[in-house]
């Protein structure tokens, strides 16, 4: 079964017809993972979290963290947005809330989120929106929402990268298998991120 690691592993073993490579196929799942991180647009790769805590000048990123989407406290009325400023813009730039109070900026370096104010007691809240990488497959964690609706991005990712790895004659069609499936999950992104398109049938044809 394409639904688990497990049966990914299996599937792939079996199309290169090799019994030797079991740590390569992990080796070559996880590289398509990296490479679908870069290349694919779908909403399932977005996360909120709309209890972020700031007590201090810095605070970790989420798991699986890429970018912001959008950063607002919610702890004052208004929902006020945060903007980015560079780590060179944040020493740089003397804002007026430098130190203790709400922030109104934040940066990034490190691994975490970078605050120009904090509050002197207790803490500041925030809705975060982010784009997350897509939880990776382990013999831990066996499933994901990528491998269940789109095996075959899984399948052709990696059997393009272990192809290259052994030198495998298929290489070429399983990299355009692999380009299609991630040109089809972002097609459909497309979609559901503008609607579906209003068709208005001319009043002559109206019965």
């Amino acid at each position: 079964m394409l639904t688990t690691y497990a049966g990914l592993q299996a599937r792939i073993a079996a199309l290169v017809t090799r019994s030797d490579q079991t740590d390569a196929i992990k080796d070559c799942i996880t590289l398509a993972e990296a490479e679908m991180n870069r290349r694919l647009q779908s909403r399932d790769m977005e996360a909120v979290d709309s209890a972020f805590v700031i007590s201090g000048e810095t605070a970790a990123f989420p798991t699986g963290y890429q970018r912001v989407l959008s950063f607002r406290i919610t702890s004052t009325a208004g929902r006020l947005p945060m903007d980015y400023l560079s780590p060179e813009e944040m020493d740089r730039q003397q804002v007026p809330s430098l130190g203790r109070g709400v922030p109104s900026f934040y940066s990034e370096a490190a691994g975490a989120f970078i605050f120009d104010a904090w509050p002197a007691t207790g803490s500041a809240t925030a809705r975060l929106r982010y784009r997350r990488d897509i939880p990776a497959l382990s013999d831990d964690n066996t499933t994901n929402w990528l491998l269940t609706a789109h095996p075959d991005a899984y399948l052709y990712g990696a059997l393009y990268h272990l192809g290259i790895g052994i030198g495998a004659s298929d290489t070429a069609t399983w990299k355009a298998l692999f380009d299609q499936a991630i040109a089809s999950i972002n097609r459909e992104a497309k979609v559901v991120s503008t609607g579906a398109t209003l068709t208005v049938r001319p009043s002559s044809q109206v019965v």
